[in-house]
This record gives C-alpha cells, structure tokens and sequence, in this order.
C-alpha cells in the first residue's frame, strides 16, 4: 500500500473486499457495533491509523449510502464519523 492516506487505505481494502456492517448493539443500542471479519478489522485498524496521522483533516466520513459505501456489507443501515481533535476547522461565530 502507498502512503497510508485515509483515501488509499479505503481503496486497498476495498479492493480486498474488506467489507464492515455497523449497527446498534441490540442489546443495549448504549453501544456501537462493529462486525466483520479478519480483513475488515485489518482496515478499521488502518484506517484510524491513517487518521490519526494525517496531515490534513481531522474528520471524515464513511457510510452505506455515502463515500465508502463499497466498504459496508448489504446489510449495513449506520456509517461512521471518526473526528481527531484538536480539530482543524476554525470556529463558527453566530
């Protein structure tokens, strides 16, 4: 793999078909669920790496019907939005 980028890690693991399914726990939706197989936790493993050392950005996102969609199993209804503080965005005044 390149420069482990968010956006080349997507494209790696996707091409290995690295497929996530993000949900409520049901048995207490307190909770995140994150189900997949050897691979796809190889790629949530890199991806917040990649995240955590990127130069620029300190958010993205991913989901089902958004960008990374190739990442999530059919099943899949929930994305994720991890965000690195401090942020990188400046502050909004009202």
């Amino acid at each position: 793999m390149r420069k482990p980028t968010v956006d080349n890690v997507c494209v790696a693991y996707a091409a290995k078909g690295a497929k996530i399914f993000v949900k409520l726990l049901p048995e207490d939706p307190n909770f995140i669920l994150f189900e997949g197989d050897q691979v796809a936790f190889e790629f949530i493993g890199n991806l917040f790496l990649a995240q955590a050392k990127a130069l620029n950005g300190c958010a993205f996102c991913l989901g089902p019907k958004y960008a990374g969609s190739a990442l999530f199993s059919k099943k899949a209804k929930l994305g994720f939005h991890p965000h690195r503080l401090p942020c990188d965005s400046k502050p909004t005044r009202n």
